[in-house]
């Protein structure tokens, strides 16, 4: 287990009911309809569970596997009520999940290697705290995680950057370049995917499932450091959906029951190269075009 960092969390603003957001992800506006909700109508709560099971890889940090638990629910008195909370617990608190209408944050230990998160998400009962804003009251539910073959093949393969480094110069034109292990089959292949470079400019490539190379188009780069260049590969739906399993959740005491749940899973792999500075070639001299005027902003993340 990686001693320090020891959590990686990844914290995301919502708008409607509670939805995964992905790391380095899409940033969005939207707009919030107001809504005319029953003072007390209230009703059994619906259940949506996501796992995402991500190889992750912070050159020059740390590199490891984490868990981010997500969670969708819908039932609320008023589903816009602030002091609505919902809670997702694993056995030993490495993975957590609490948000409401207005934001949530997943986090997630960094564990060193693969079978670390098998021991830890099967470990025992995870706990599920529903509280409504409204009533007060708040609903606990134990469920239980099984996972069989995730980590006995190629799902979560590590991405490594070539040629590469924090702390590197990069060209006003660059090409980032990266490795990924090869698959044993089809199930195991990323079925989505993008980089991005992060500086005085913001950048995403479009899909680019398995794809090893990228170059921005937003160039020249503005001359400047604090770059970051990331890579983020997903498998949504290529694998087996037998290889995690989530119990249906019982209740624990008193509360608010549970009329419909799901449960899913994602699979992703990452790389995050940081501090990075764009020069110009040796003996040339940069060209300040509309790249160059362009102001930080900033996106919304998971």
């Amino acid at each position: 287990m990686v001693p320090h960092p020891a959590l990686v969390e990844r914290s995301q603003f919502l708008t409607g009911n509670l939805t995964m957001v992905h790391a380095f992800a899409r940033a969005s506006v939207a707009s919030v309809a107001m809504l005319t909700i029953a003072p007390w109508a209230a009703a059994d709560f619906e259940v949506a569970l996501n796992l995402e099971f991500t190889r992750t890889r912070y050159e020059g940090w740390f590199s490891g596997v984490t868990l981010h638990p997500f969670v969708d629910v819908d039932g609320f008195t008023n589903t816009q009520h602030p002091s609505n909370l919902i809670q997702v617990t694993s056995p030993s608190g490495k993975f957590t999940f609490a948000g409401n209408w207005f934001g949530s944050t997943s986090s997630s230990y960094i564990l060193d290697h693969l079978f670390a998160i098998t021991t830890e998400a099967t470990a025992g009962d995870w706990t599920l705290s529903i509280k409504d804003g409204v009533t007060s009251q708040t609903s606990m539910f134990a469920f239980r995680v099984n996972i069989d073959g995730l980590f006995t093949s190629s799902y979560l393969r590590e991405i490594v950057p070539v040629g590469l480094q924090p702390g590197d110069e990069i060209s006003l034109n660059p090409t980032f370049e990266w490795a990924i292990e090869p698959a044993f089959d089809a199930s195991a292949d990323f079925d989505s995917g993008y980089a991005t470079v992060q500086g005085p400019i913001l950048e995403f490539s479009p899909n680019i499932p398995e794809a090893t190379t990228w170059s921005p188009t937003q160039t020249p780069l503005p001359l400047s450091s604090g770059y970051l260049f990331a890579v983020r590969m997903n498998n949504r739906g290529n694998a087996p959906a037998s290889l995690v399993d989530v119990t249906t959740p019982v209740p624990v005491g008193q509360g608010t029951p549970i009329s419909d749940f799901s449960s899913r899973f994602e699979i992703g792999s990452s790389l995050v190269v940081a501090d990075l500075t764009a020069v110009p070639a040796p003996g040339t001299v940069a060209a300040l075009g509309a790249g160059a005027m362009v102001l930080p902003r900033r996106r919304c993340r998971d």
